[in-house]
């Protein structure tokens, strides 16, 4: 099974997502293959999970892993996907993000609860980002570690283009954009509330030209 052939049979299950090898579906130089290694070594120091408000305070079922999150939120940022709704849609069809995530599949309002509450985590993120060096790359796939093994199975040209857009984000303009899941649902309900009343202004015409013909009608009598 190809990508194209995966990709059509969308939305992918959570049951599919578990069962498909993704790791044979990405090229050595797919950008995702960066960010889920560069994510994934920041998210295993000591300190950071210090930092993710959700991963010690909740009930029920156990939070969603912090550096699955950030991969969402890294991946969106890279490729222009700007909202928690938008990426939502992307997790559950995505393969990029099914390799990452590693049939993870947080809901919407973990994925925006995560830019707005943890933006201690974001910006230690961004100050890692900015520390990091294409030398830091080969030190990571030099471990003799299951993350080492996957760091080297990455082009190093593609790890090169991925470190320079991540240094090129706006850590704060990004932070603010939490205010564009707001604007879109702003959006959507003024797209459904325009829809209704479109549906009752051709309702209305129906009625009238009922009227007329039923005047027209009793005219003729």
């Amino acid at each position: 099974m190809n990508m194209t052939e995966l990709q059509e049979m969308q939305p992918v299950s959570g049951v599919l997502s578990q069962t498909v090898n993704f790791e044979g579906l990405l090229d050595r130089d797919n950008k995702a293959r960066v960010i889920d290694v560069m994510v994934d070594k920041f998210a295993d120091a000591p300190d950071v999970e210090a930092l993710y408000t959700k991963g010690g305070n909740h009930r029920g079922r156990p939070a969603t892993p912090l550096a699955a999150l950030l991969k969402i939120w890294v991946y969106g940022w890279i490729n222009g996907i700007e909202t928690s709704r938008a990426l939502a849609i992307e997790v559950k069809r995505n393969v990029e993000l099914m390799f990452m995530l590693r049939s993870v599949n947080p809901a919407q309002h973990s994925i925006s609860d995560f830019r707005r509450d943890e933006h201690a985590v974001i910006h230690a993120f961004f100050e890692y980002v900015r520390s990091f060096s294409e030398e830091a790359w080969l030190i990571i796939a030099a471990e003799d570690s299951a993350l080492g093994e996957r760091a080297r199975r990455v082009e190093f040209s593609t790890v090169v283009e991925v470190i320079n857009a991540l240094k090129a984000l706006d850590e704060n303009a990004l932070l603010g954009a939490e205010d564009r899941d707001t604007s879109s649902q702003i959006a959507n309900l003024w797209d459904m509330e325009i829809e209704r009343l479109n549906e009752k202004v051709e309702k209305l015409k129906r009625q009238k030209a009922r009227l007329n013909e039923r005047l027209k009608k009793l005219t003729q009598k």
